[in-house]
This record gives C-alpha cells, structure tokens and sequence, in this order.
C-alpha cells in the first residue's frame, strides 16, 4: 500500500506542474488587420507604408505620394512573414528584395504601446531572429534565403531604440 500512495503523491505534483508549462503564450493572431506605419527612411526621409496582415503573412507598400512611385519600391505591394505575434510584441519581416533589386528587406521588432498602436524599430536587410521573444516557427510564407539573413552576422541587439530606426503601427 505504501508504494502506492507515494506513487499517487508524485502523480498529483507532477500534475501540479503541468499548468505552469502549458501557460506560455502561443503565438497568435493578435494583431491581424490594417495599420498606418510611420518610420525614417533608411536615406533620413519621413516615410509612411501602409500594411495589412492576415494569419501570420500580409503585404506592406509605401504611401507616401510621388516618392513612394519614385522610390525602389515603386509603391508595389511587398509581402511580410510575421515571425512571431503575441500580446508583448510582434516581429515580422517585409521581403522587399523579392519584389525588386534595391528594395529594402525590412525587419520590425514592435510592442503595443495602446490598444491602436505599437511602436518599436526596423532594421535593413536582415531577418529578427535574434531576440530571445521571437522564433520563426509561425511563419507561413516562404521567405527568400540569403546570407544575410543568419543572426552570426547581425551585431547584438540594442536595448535602446536608435531613434533612427524608430517605426510606428497605428491600427486604421
């Protein structure tokens, strides 16, 4: 009988536990609809995109008037790869490379500031990877593969945002 109720003790913690590692957040489409993106530009200029997600993939294109039809871009519709979307933050990749050749691959690290808006940073011509939050096990669409993408070649991740590389998302 003894071996028994030790045997029942060690079941009912180990079932004790088992909540606290199914409690981590899966990552979700928590942030699905259109939003008004407002950055620098990697040449210093205001830019503003406009972006729509839908189940962990969506579309990105610049906005802003003539330059954006000027621009390497042209205006065209890039596609995005979310890499990870919970309540904290959502990190995602526009895949401007796949579109046309000297049309930034912008990586976008943000994290809700208010229920309509996230604010956070980009980076040009990498894939966010790095950051202990995101994981790429989400993303649906086929991302381009490139050398560049590999974190050994990123420099470590800055605990300020570089107001540079400042991005905004406001929810339309």
């Amino acid at each position: 009988m003894r071996p028994a109720l030790l045997l029942t003790s060690f079941w009912i913690a180990i079932a004790c536990l088992e909540p606290t590692a199914v409690a981590q957040e899966v990552d979700a489409s928590h942030y699905d609809g259109a939003w008004t993106v407002r950055f620098k530009c990697p040449d210093g200029n205001a830019c503003t995109a406009r972006m729509v997600l839908k189940d962990f993939e969506g579309t990105w294109q610049d906005v802003k008037g003539s330059r954006a039809s000027k621009s390497a871009c042209g205006g065209r519709r890039i596609p995005l790869s979310v890499q990870s979307s919970k309540l904290a933050h959502l990190a995602f990749t526009a895949w401007g490379e796949s579109v046309t050749p000297g049309c930034p691959t912008l990586s976008i690290f943000v994290k809700p500031v208010s229920g309509t808006l996230l604010e956070g940073s980009y980076d040009v011509g990498v894939h966010d990877t790095e950051r202990a939050e995101v994981h790429a096990s989400h993303s649906k669409a086929a991302s381009p593969a490139r050398a560049s993408d590999t974190a050994s070649t990123r420099p470590a991740a800055a605990v300020h945002i570089d107001p540079a590389r400042a991005i905004r998302l406001e929810r339309r």
